[in-house]
Formats: structure tokens, C-alpha cells, sequence
């Protein structure tokens, strides 16, 4: 799954590219914690900083390679951040962003997990929840 991921975003980035869409000075990659669409900034987590980005007008916004609204990047919920590729141009602007929330259940009859990924395919965090029979035993 991690290759997978990479060469999908390398394959993505390099048609990009190739159209000239994107002409990227700089990539960042970091957890997205606020999306101020109004503002066209973003409150990003890289490397346990706290960081303000700023979106180009024109911003791309792309999740699986279908392009999504810049509103889409939000929060999961509290605690549970989407990750993303910011690619800035020469002016320091997010003119394309990838941004993924992977979850897989891996629950089976004796235990209930989630597996959480981060943007390139690599396990993040194993996420162990109750089991049913702890949830329906006051039933």
C-alpha cells in the first residue's frame, strides 16, 4: 500500500507538471488542524510546528486524484486531522494541495481495530476500540 501511494502522488505530480499546472518551489508536508476557507489559509501541524499557510487564489485541491473543495480538508473530528502535500509556488502560495485520512478496520472476531495511514501508505497509529461484547453487556 505504501509504493502504491507514492507512485500514485509521483504520477499525479508528474502530469501536473507536465501541463504546466503546477510550477512548485517548495513541498511541505504536515496534518491539517483549521481550514479558513474565507481567509484562504490553512493552520497546519509540520513537524510539531504550528504553521499558517496561505492558499493561492487558484488553489488544486485533490484527494484519490479527484479534485475536492479547499473545505473538504477540515478536521475528521477533534483529535483525528487529515494529512497533506502542499506544494508552494515562488510567492510562498499552496497552489496544489493532496490530502488523504486513511482508515482500515481490522477487526476480527476477538478484537476491533482501526489502522490509521498516513498520506504516503505507512502505518500511523493502530487504534484498538471495545469489543461489541463490552458495548452490549449491560443489554
Amino acid at each position: 500500500m505504501k509504493w502504491f501511494m507514492m507512485i500514485i502522488v509521483v504520477i499525479f505530480i508528474g502530469s501536473c507538471w507536465m501541463v504546466q499546472c503546477v510550477q512548485a518551489s517548495h513541498v511541505l508536508h504536515g496534518s491539517i488542524l483549521e481550514v479558513f476557507v474565507e481567509q484562504q489559509k490553512l493552520r497546519v501541524d509540520i513537524n510539531g510546528q504550528m504553521v499558517i499557510l496561505v492558499l493561492d487564489e487558484q488553489v488544486l485541491v485533490y484527494r484519490d486524484s479527484h479534485s475536492v473543495a479547499v473545505e473538504s480538508a477540515r478536521p475528521i473530528m477533534p483529535g483525528r486531522y487529515q494529512e497533506g502535500l502542499f506544494f508552494l509556488n515562488e510567492k510562498g502560495l499552496v497552489e496544489l494541495m493532496l490530502v488523504s485520512y486513511i482508515v482500515v478496520d481490522g477487526s476480527d472476531c476477538a478484537q476491533r481495530r482501526l489502522y490509521h495511514y498516513n498520506i504516503f501508505g505507512e502505518l500511523k497509529e493502530v487504534e484498538q476500540l471495545p469489543s461489541i461484547q463490552k458495548e452490549f453487556s449491560h443489554l
